[in-house]
C-alpha cells in the first residue's frame, strides 16, 4: 500500500504540474494576477484547514494530503472541461460545437473556469481515489465539505478583483460603481453586457458569493464540531444542497451568463440537478440510519 500511495503521490504531483503548465503554455507570459492568486490561496487555506482536522477524525494527514493533490488535478481539470464545453464560443460557432471543432481549448490561456466543473469533477476524483485506498469516505468527506466554503469565500474575491462574475444593473446595498469597478479591474468584458455608459451602478454578486461561502463555512464548522450523529459524513451533501440553492438564487441577479430555456441560464440547470440528485441521497441515507436507531 505504501508503495501505491507513493507512486500515485508522484503521478499526481506530475499530472498536476503537466495540467498547470498545459493551461498557461498558450500565453505568451505568465502573469500572476488577483485572480491566480486568490485562487491558489483558496486552495492552500483549505487544505490547511482541513489538515487541522485529520486528527479528530483519525485521518492519516498523509492520505489526507494525497486526496488533496488527486482533489486539485481533478477540479482544475473539471472547470476548464466545463468552460469550454459550455462557454466556450468563436465568432462563427457556439457551444459546445466551438470545442468540438478545437477541444484543445482546454489547455489554452483563454477564458476560465466555472466553479461547478470543479466541484462536481473534484467530488468524482477524490471519491474515486478514497475508493481505491480503501479510505473512510464520509469521515474525509466531513473534513472537505467546509473548506470548500472557505475556497469559494477566496476564489470570489478573486472573481470581484478580476471583473468577472458581475451583476445587474442596481443601487443601493452591495453595488458598485461602474466606473470606479472598471478602473479597479480594467474589465472591459462589460461592455458586452453593459450598455450604458460609465455613471452607473451594479451588484457586487461577486461578494455576496463570497460572503456566502463564509458563511457556509462557519455554518458546516459548526455541524462538523458538533458531530450530529446522524448527519455523520453527509456534510459533503448539505454543502451541494446549500451552494445549488445559493447559485440558483444569484443567477438571477448576474449579468454575464446568458439565458437558454426557460429564461434560465446553466448554472442554473446544473442546480436543479445537483439539487435533485443531491436531496434524494441525502433523504434515503438518513432514512437508512432512522431505521438502524430504531432497531435499538
Amino acid at each position: 500500500i505504501k508503495i501505491i500511495r507513493k507512486a500515485l503521490l508522484v503521478l499526481s504531483i506530475t499530472g498536476f504540474l503537466f495540467i498547470l503548465f498545459a493551461i498557461l503554455i498558450g500565453a505568451k507570459k505568465i502573469n500572476f494576477d488577483s485572480y491566480s492568486i486568490f485562487f491558489g490561496f483558496g486552495y492552500a487555506i483549505a487544505i490547511i484547514v482541513g489538515y487541522s482536522k485529520c486528527k479528530k477524525q483519525n485521518i492519516d494527514k498523509y492520505d489526507f494530503l494525497l486526496l488533496n493533490i488527486t482533489l486539485i488535478i481533478s477540479s482544475i481539470f473539471g472547470a476548464r472541461l466545463f468552460f469550454a464545453i459550455f462557454e466556450y464560443s468563436t465568432y462563427n460557432q457556439n457551444p459546445p460545437f466551438a470545442f468540438l471543432s478545437n477541444p484543445g481549448i482546454i489547455f489554452s490561456a483563454k477564458g476560465g473556469f466555472i466553479i461547478y466543473g470543479g466541484l462536481i469533477f473534484g467530488f468524482i476524483g477524490s471519491f474515486i481515489h478514497a475508493k481505491l485506498l480503501k479510505l473512510p469516505i464520509g469521515k474525509l468527506s466531513d473534513i472537505i465539505a467546509p473548506s470548500i466554503g472557505l475556497g469559494i469565500f477566496f476564489g470570489r474575491l478573486g472573481c470581484m478583483l478580476n471583473g468577472c462574475c458581475f451583476g445587474k444593473q442596481c443601487k443601493g446595498l452591495f453595488s458598485v460603481n461602474w466606473k470606479s469597478f472598471k478602473k479597479l479591474t480594467g474589465a472591459f468584458e462589460f461592455h458586452r453586457f453593459h450598455s450604458h455608459g460609465n455613471d452607473y451602478s451594479i451588484l457586487n454578486t461577486q461578494l455576496i458569493s463570497s460572503l456566502f461561502g463564509l458563511i457556509l463555512f462557519i455554518f458546516l464548522t459548526y455541524m462538523f464540531i458538533k458531530g450530529f450523529k446522524l448527519l455523520r459524513g453527509l456534510l459533503i451533501g448539505i454543502f451541494f444542497i446549500s451552494y445549488s440553492i445559493f447559485r440558483f438564487i444569484i443567477e438571477f441577479f448576474r449579468a454575464d451568463n446568458p439565458t437558454s430555456f426557460f429564461g434560465l441560464t446553466f448554472a442554473q440547470f446544473i442546480s436543479i440537478l445537483v439539487f435533485s440528485l443531491t436531496t434524494t441521497l441525502l433523504f434515503f441515507s438518513i432514512k437508512k440510519r432512522l431505521k438502524k436507531y430504531e432497531k435499538f
